[in-house]
């Protein structure tokens, strides 16, 4: 081999040699980056939620705010779906949830009869409670508690049906509670009950329940219209607005004219209310705020910094009429 040829050899191989080299040293970078990325979710504050009963839409609704305002802050959330409507599915969710190595759970709690396990249960584990209840009693069970104020709104709903009939027309109502057991609901009963109990001409006819569902609300206003002559009820309060929406199909469907024939109140404020209201065929909502989930959001995020959080956190609520949702609020659920 000539000593030129010998030269162009040495060259080409030592080029591939280089080459090799600058591959190894980039496949290494690159797992390097890889394992830093991998372990930085790792590190990630993981929050799970547990929610107990079917999905409403304000449930819904709050899944999508406290996952958007996880995402924000990088924290993974954890969280299955409801596949009973039963505290003792709830519990088995809570310990299941708690075996993921998360660091938080916010609840919403089926039954406040299981905080006391449910607590026992986090503190083996270190994990920090963030409770959504409608009882202040309850402040002792969670490291933070996010407050809805049930009973207020239950008066509320029973000051929208004042004002409808003043205190001298007799309005004969429907109470469409909640689920069975739901604390929430019983929360909205007292309020609603407390609040018409110095009004003589509102009174309470007939309870059912309609487990925060239209098609159970539905069936079961159904079966008091048609056992009761008609006029028998003129007004409906409802503890979560799906009943409510539930009661406006069955009174159309029976030839009633909402919102002039009978008046339905409820609590949640969703979209489909709203525009009933606008509609004239529905008498009011009280609005429960839908920021939930970026309030609990921010509760952790204070609690990662090591800052003193507040025990208690009230969430806002408001009276929805057609006096005050003249036009429609596109950006409001």
């Amino acid at each position: 081999m000539s000593n030129r040829a010998k030269t162009i050899f040495i060259v080409i191989l030592l080029c591939v040699l280089g080459w090799s080299v600058f591959r190894l040293a980039d496949a290494s970078r690159g797992a390097a980056q890889t394992q830093a990325v991998s372990s930085a979710e790792d590190d990630r504050v993981r929050v799970a939620l547990s929610l107990g009963g079917d999905l409403t839409p304000w449930e819904t609704d709050l899944i999508d705010d406290l996952s958007q305002s996880c995402a924000a802050q990088n924290f993974e959330l954890v969280y299955n779906d409801p596949a009973e409507d039963t505290a003792s599915w709830q519990l088995e969710d809570i310990r299941s949830l708690l075996e993921q190595d998360v660091r938080y759970l916010i609840l919403c709690p089926s039954d406040n009869s299981m905080l006391g396990e449910v607590k026992t249960l986090a503190d083996s584990k270190g994990v920090s409670i963030i409770l959504v209840a409608s009882d202040l009693k309850l402040a002792g069970e969670c490291t933070s508690m996010i407050y809805i104020n049930g009973y207020a709104e239950g008066e509320l709903c029973a000051k929208a049906l004042l004002n409808t009939y003043g205190t001298t027309r007799d309005c004969h109502i429907i109470e469409i509670y909640g689920p069975e057991g739901s604390p929430i609901a019983a929360s909205r009963d007292q309020g609603f009950r407390a609040a018409i109990s110095d009004y003589p001409n509102l009174h309470i006819m007939k309870t059912c329940y309609g487990g925060f569902s239209q098609l159970t609300a539905k069936n079961a206003i159904e079966e008091l219209i048609s056992a009761n002559p008609k006029g028998t009820f003129n007004a409906v309060f409802a503890c979560g607005d799906e009943d409510g929406l539930g009661a406006l199909q069955a009174f159309k469907i029976a030839g009633y004219n909402p919102g002039t024939d009978v008046s339905i109140v409820s609590i949640s404020g969703i979209q489909d209310t709203k525009k009933a209201i606008i509609a004239g065929e529905y008498t009011a909502t009280v609005e429960s705020s839908r920021h939930l989930g970026s309030v609990a959001i921010a509760i952790i995020t204070r609690l990662e910094a090591g800052e003193d959080v507040s025990k208690l956190f009230a969430m806002p609520f408001r009276l929805c009429t057609a006096d005050n949702l003249s036009a429609y609020e596109p950006t409001l659920y």
